[in-house]
């Protein structure tokens, strides 16, 4: 059950500009194991069926039933819970540079990523284009697999996240899916045939370069409050202000105790 509650906590993330849902895969400790049974998926056939299965049952359900309940806070209380996701996140940075034995590499593997990833050097993406959503397939694995990166801040900023996110609210609905399975298609494409590729990837940078790769992951969480913060326009009272703080402090805590 508690592997259901974290998939759950992760596909929720999914859908959240600025959250690694892969980031907090970390944070509940399941993260390395998650690759390593992905990557040796047929060396224990049953168990680590069970165990994706689980998992998945929990994201899809983060996914797709509370996508609509979170589209409608971040729709209609953004600040508020922009604030409450970079608690969130602080707190994950805090556990990971614990872990941190070469520092420096911080600062290098930040810089690389900001020089990489502005707020105004973004590429806007055709939402009316397949081989969009073939794209935002790829984006949809490389950000699940590699912690700090987040999927829906990156498609938030191509200008392409609303229409993914419309494709996630309506996949029941018969209508629009016959009126866009171009894009579905396209999407699924994207997903599965870098899957694969991408999981083998992050499982040798984890085994064979752990320590760069942990301080490059430092560095895209970071990169990550930097784009939450990019994105947040509002006007600042002592209201705001103090009811800001306390979600930060708020989300920090929480992040701790999970």
């Amino acid at each position: 059950m508690k592997l259901i509650i974290y998939g759950i906590i992760i596909g929720i993330a999914k859908v959240i500009p600025g959250i690694s849902g892969s980031l907090l895969a970390i944070s509940f400790g399941i993260y390395e194991k998650t690759i390593h049974i992905i990557t040796h998926f047929f060396d224990d056939f049953k168990n680590n069926l069970i165990y994706l299965f689980k998992l998945g049952i929990g994201i899809i359900i983060g996914i797709v039933l509370l996508s609509k309940i979170v589209l409608f806070f971040i729709t209609n209380y953004y600040f508020y819970s922009m604030i409450l996701f970079t608690g969130l996140i602080i707190s994950s940075i805090i556990k990971q540079y614990k872990c941190i034995t070469i520092k420096p590499l911080i600062i290098i593997s930040t810089v690389i990523v900001l020089l990489l990833i502005t707020k105004n050097s973004y590429i806007k993406l055709n939402a009316n284009s397949n081989i969009t959503y073939l794209i935002c397939g790829f984006i949809e694995v490389i950000s699940s697999l590699i912690p700090g990166i987040s999927g829906t801040s990156l498609l938030l900023s191509f200008g392409i996240y609303n229409d993914i996110l419309k494709l996630i609210t309506n996949v029941f609905n018969i209508k629009f899916i016959i009126n866009n399975y171009l894009k579905y298609i396209f999407f699924t494409i994207g997903i599965i045939s870098s899957f694969i590729g991408c999981s083998l990837l992050v499982d040798y940078l984890y085994k064979k370069h752990k320590i760069l790769f942990d301080n490059s992951i430092l560095g895209l969480s970071i990169e990550s409050i930097i784009i939450i913060i990019s994105l947040i326009n509002y006007q600042i009272s002592f209201f705001n202000l103090l009811l800001g703080l306390f979600l930060f402090s708020f989300g920090v805590i929480l992040g701790i105790m999970l």
